[in-house]
């Protein structure tokens, strides 16, 4: 038992009647004292999931440990069994003022079971083992971690249903998805009403873990939205599968990520492995190839160049994964936009050169890396972009205001963390930076460049291909239309191959 751990919270086990009694306070007690913190909100979502699986009352350490061990096994989804073995690690700490040897042990044991299924959570687990004598440190970025994925699936819905079209989620589409995921069928169900009746959607049988079909769990999964058609999905054999590509049948080849990172100086993707070499047989036909994914799988150079090395010697063999090699990805969807392979590389370059030791928002600097902010979409990170665009674009809190269409002194509250926004002015601040991304993509972060584009003044013509804003600046348009502009000029900036001269 964990005696610290019993002392600080009591857990309903199986149901209201089984409880693990303790001297002190319970968990709900605890979360309202602490309402509104992001660890304590880690905490609830950790019980939540996993206090209504243990069912073991006296040996309920060892029972967590056996049930993360039979979700690796399990478990379709990468993804999901990283948030998991995260939220077993939660639950583990708690409200503990300390850690004690019991639960440092716990941990270490929920981190070997990861071993033997490493992507994406092998970071994670390195990163907690790293820190466990670190305990307000490993919760603060433990809460940070939890909060991210939260929001994760939700503002990638947002950058699907925006760009779903120019990465090849439009209406009538034939698409080949590969590979069960989690983040898929979210995704999917986040594109515009119009584009999802419209689907056809093929995904391969592939026969794995537990002797069940990948194929038609995903289906299964998919025709949850009601707004799929029930007849849009079909499970085909992996060589009809392959056909489909080879023959054009398939308009996009979609697959989700394990892990991201560089090998021999190339963005790399490490997913399930196809004896039929899907995504290899995509570009070959000319079909373009999109990887849906979280900033959370990009791995560092050192450890993803380790592992990216063990795939390839497998050769597929005993092992589900396979590595997919930069110049086979046509589209990068993340939660910060819609990115070729080599702007998702220059954006998220923090994260792929870094070392495990030098991660960012995991080092024990006093203050964080120059460029954190660029991928967080927490209200922190959208403070600091807006900082940033003030100190580096010329924009100022009068100008924000009046985008968000709120008083002035309301922002500036919010700028120092006394106020808050609504969700959709946080959506629209969110949009606003994505846009900074492809403009900074286009003049290769050339802040000069951007700046001149966003105060460019447009001279009015008759032509019908003119942007909506011709007459006007980006920057004047915007402010005076509010957050919809902003999906205005996304929408024409990215129908560009290249910046138009100014």
């Amino acid at each position: 038992m964990i005696a610290n751990y019993l002392r600080a919270i009591r857990i309903s086990l199986k149901s209201k009647d089984l409880e693990l009694k303790s001297e002190t306070i319970n968990v709900e007690l605890a979360k309202k004292a602490q309402a509104g913190d992001p660890w304590s909100e880690a905490v609830e979502d950790a019980a939540l999931y996993w206090r209504t699986r243990l069912t073991d009352q006296e040996n309920w350490s060892e029972a967590l440990v056996s049930l993360l061990q039979n979700t690796k096994d399990v478990n379709h989804s990468a993804g999901d069994f990283c948030l998991r073995f995260v939220q077993a690690v939660v639950f583990v700490i708690g409200y503990s003022p300390f850690l004690d040897e019991s639960q440092k042990r716990i941990i270490q044991e929920l981190s070997d079971v990861v071993e033997n299924r490493p992507f994406p959570a092998l970071l994670w687990a390195r990163l907690i083992r790293k820190h466990l004598a670190e305990l307000a440190f490993l919760k603060e970025r433990l809460a940070r971690l939890s909060a991210d994925k939260r929001q994760l699936l939700a503002l990638i819905g947002q950058v699907t249903a925006s760009d779903g079209s120019r990465i090849g989620l439009r209406p009538h589409a034939r698409l080949l998805i590969h590979g069960y995921s989690g983040v898929i069928p979210s995704v999917l169900q986040a594109l515009p009403r119009e584009t999802k009746e419209t689907l056809r959607i093929f995904t391969p049988r592939k026969v794995r873990r537990r002797s069940e079909s990948e194929g038609e769990r995903l289906r299964h999964d998919l025709l949850q939205d009601s707004k799929l058609p029930q007849d849009a999905v079909e499970v085909v054999d992996d060589d009809q599968a392959l056909q489909l590509l080879q023959q054009r049948g398939i308009d996009t080849f979609v697959m989700s990520a394990k892990a991201i990172g560089l090998y021999e100086n190339r963005l790399c993707v490490i997913n399930t492995f196809s004896a039929e070499g899907f995504p290899r047989a995509a570009r070959e036909a000319d079909v373009p190839v999109l990887v849906i994914s979280g900033r959370y799988k990009m791995w560092p150079q050192d450890l993803f160049g380790e592992y990216a090395e063990k795939v390839l010697r497998s050769h597929g063999e005993g092992r589900f994964d396979a590595l997919i090699l930069q110049d086979v990805i046509t589209w990068f969807a993340t939660e910060a936009g819609a990115f070729t392979s080599q702007e998702c590389r220059e954006l998220y370059s923090p994260w792929l050169t870094a070392t495990i030791d030098s991660y960012p928002d995991w080092t024990r600097e006093s203050h964080p890396p120059v460029d954190w902010f660029f991928q967080d979409y927490s209200e922190a990170g959208l403070r600091a972009q807006v900082t940033w665009c003030e100190e580096k674009l010329g924009f100022g809190d009068a100008y924000f205001a009046k985008v968000l269409q709120i008083k002035l002194h309301r922002f500036a509250d919010w700028r120092f963390g006394k106020d808050a926004l609504s969700i959709a002015q946080e959506d629209a601040l969110r949009a606003f930076w994505r846009l900074h991304l492809r403009l900074r993509t286009f003049y290769n972060a050339d802040i000069g460049s951007v700046r001149r584009m966003y105060e460019h003044v447009l001279p009015k013509t008759s032509e019908l291909l003119d942007p909506l804003w011709s007459g006007t600046s980006i920057k004047t348009y915007i402010e005076e239309r509010g957050a919809p502009a902003i999906r205005n000029v996304q929408v024409w900036i990215e129908s560009l191959r290249v910046p138009k001269s100014i």
